[in-house]
């Protein structure tokens, strides 16, 4: 081999590192993007839970193209995001189906001037949203006086429920809201039973 050709090898060897130092740095910045799309992807998804989750709503909301929007897709799905979602409506949907059967009303204001006044602390609203999204982005909630017994399960999935006023009802069981992180107060005044 003579020493020009020797001279090839090497400058296309050290053009191939190159490239591939090129093509790592790249990679490492398009998965640093696509982190950062794919939190702000189950962002978009968990504030809208009422929504189809289709590839053309990740375009629309994160406006993106559609293959990257289809890539998110796919990587949500890897993650088990969309099942996350699915079992959050269902849980959802059971805790409006139980407000349905022990005829917990509607959220609605209550009129200060009515006799209804002492049934509510919180901002004057009582009851239970029929609307998932309202629902799961609900922070105070006042079910006093309403004759639950038991507070059910599904109420797990509120996690941004702040303030919880279960006050003259007989509730005999609560033990799940200990595991609820953001609950800060839960009124349980003249309640019959207690636990």
């Amino acid at each position: 081999m003579k020493t020009r050709d020797w001279d090839f090898f090497i400058m296309e060897d050290m053009q191939q590192k190159d490239k591939a130092k090129i093509v790592y740095k790249i990679e490492k910045q398009i998965k640093k993007i696509d982190k950062r799309l794919i939190k702000e992807a189950k962002k978009v998804l968990r504030l809208n839970l009422n929504c189809n989750r289709t590839i053309s709503f990740l375009q629309r909301k994160l406006k993106i193209g559609f293959n990257l929007a289809l890539f998110i897709k796919e990587e949500l799905e890897k993650q088990g995001y969309y099942n996350k979602i699915e079992q959050r409506i269902d849980m959802l949907n059971l805790l409006i189906q139980w407000a349905d059967e022990k005829n917990i009303p509607i959220l609605h204001r209550i009129d200060i001037n009515t006799q209804d006044k002492d049934k509510c602390l919180v901002g004057n609203f009582i009851g239970i949203p029929r609307n998932i999204q309202e629902l799961y982005n609900m922070e105070f909630m006042s079910l006093r006086g309403l004759g639950i017994d038991k507070v059910p399960k599904e109420f797990m999935v509120l996690k941004k429920l702040r303030y919880l006023d279960l006050s003259f009802n007989p509730i005999d069981e609560i033990e799940f809201i200990q595991k609820m992180k953001n609950l800060r107060y839960v009124v349980l005044d003249f309640n019959e039973n207690k636990s």
